[in-house]
């Protein structure tokens, strides 16, 4: 057993070290993280130094991302192994794709593992590119598309064969024949997929603070950098100032986002009411309670019930429920949790301005998990907008 000094999200002192460690179990440590080896992270906190066992950390969040306007108006490279990097330049040649990030040396990537390449302007970002090419419907192909703008505003789209990027533009194969289009005009560099796309590592994902992503499979901190080992790099560097968070796979952790329910019965007071989401507040923005940002998690609103077949393959349930910070008024709930229409917890009232509560609840041998959000004892649904976050299902 290791000595721990636990503190629910939102309660602790204002001059708290601002370094974040959170548990499977749904519980959060604040201090400085000293050092991850294969075996542990290290915490400095007020009260001394502590070791929590590597197997039982979740997520490590030592800063906020940038600006999201910032990090969408970068170029960004996506891979088929899920990696998202925010690249302050991009260059193709000979089919190796040279990305350059903040901070860190260029990475030097095969063309083929490639999956999209977004290249905004000043008048655009990588989310208005996607929904322009969306809208184009592009079908998935063997062969590259590239995305352009024309003098209009209008988006097309032509398939091809990328030859070269560089900063003063795209050489494109169209027809038999190698085009130049200006670097101004290109949106986008969809690439054509010829094989299965590569698996993730299942170490877990590295946020840095340039909004980039990295799947890793190997990661270890020392008192200046995380060293790392993914896909992409087999030995990358990387300064912990560059690092916002780290989160770690589990094979004893299910996310309960990750999951779709085999039944959903939603309805508000008097309609239909806001539908739950998967990774947003009902609402459509971020999970945000007490004013802390989490990237995992479900948006529900009174009266919202889900149904799980988890077959008996769990121990527990971890959580954390509160009200979402964008709802303007009201917020009175009661969350429920149902292991085979039994109740598995007392019901918990959630109220707008509180801090997030802690749900824990035995599931030994349950076949069906229900979690419902019921209207509260004001009778009504007005800002009933719940947010389950870090839900997490433990073997």
């Amino acid at each position: 057993m290791y000595w721990v000094t636990i503190i629910i999200a939102g309660l602790w002192a204002a001059d708290a070290p601002s370094h974040r460690v959170d548990t499977i179990e749904a519980t959060s440590i604040r201090g400085t993280i000293a050092a991850v080896t294969a075996d542990q992270v290290e915490l400095q906190t007020k009260e001394g130094k502590q070791s929590i066992p590597r197997g039982e950390v979740a997520r490590l969040t030592l800063a906020a991302p940038g600006d999201a306007q910032t990090r969408l108006s970068q170029a960004m490279v996506m891979t088929l192994d899920g990696a998202e990097l925010a690249a302050q330049s991009v260059s193709l040649d000979q089919g190796k794709l040279a990305v350059s990030l903040a901070g860190v040396s260029s990475l030097e990537i095969p063309i083929a593992q490639v999956k999209a390449i977004y290249l905004p302007d000043a008048k655009s970002c990588v989310e208005d590119i996607r929904a322009k090419c969306d809208e184009l419907k592009i079908a998935a192909s063997t062969q590259d598309v590239l995305v352009a703008v024309k003098k209009d505003g209008a988006y097309v789209s032509v398939q091809g064969a990328v030859k070269a990027i560089d900063a003063g533009g795209v050489t494109f194969n169209w027809k038999e024949s190698d085009r130049r289009s200006a670097r101004d005009t290109v949106r986008a560099v969809l690439l054509g997929q010829t094989a299965p796309p590569a698996a993730a590592p299942r170490g877990g994902m590295l946020v840095m603070c340039n909004g980039s992503r990295l799947p890793w499979a190997s990661l270890t901190l020392d008192d200046k950098a995380f060293h790392v080992e993914t896909s992409l790099a087999k030995a990358l560097t990387l300064d912990r100032g560059l690092v916002a968070s780290v989160s770690f796979n589990s094979d004893k952790v299910t996310d309960l986002a990750e999951l779709v329910p085999d039944a959903v019965e939603q309805h508000g007071l008097l309609g239909e009411g806001f539908k739950y989401r998967r990774g947003q507040s009902v609402s459509g923005t971020p999970l945000c309670m007490n004013k802390q940002t989490y990237s995992s998690g479900l948006g529900l609103h009174s009266y919202t019930s889900l149904s799980y077949n988890i077959d008996g393959k769990y121990a527990r349930l971890a959580a954390l429920a509160g009200i979402d910070d964008a709802a303007a008024a009201g917020g009175d709930a009661l969350l429920v949790v149902l292991g085979d229409d039994k109740p598995l917890i007392q019901p918990m009232r959630l109220r707008r301005g509180q801090p997030p509560q802690v749900v824990h609840a035995q599931l030994k041998d349950v076949k069906r998990l229900m979690i419902r959000v019921e209207f509260g004892p004001d009778k009504l649904d007005v800002g009933d907008h719940v947010d389950l976050v870090a839900a997490r299902l433990i073997r």
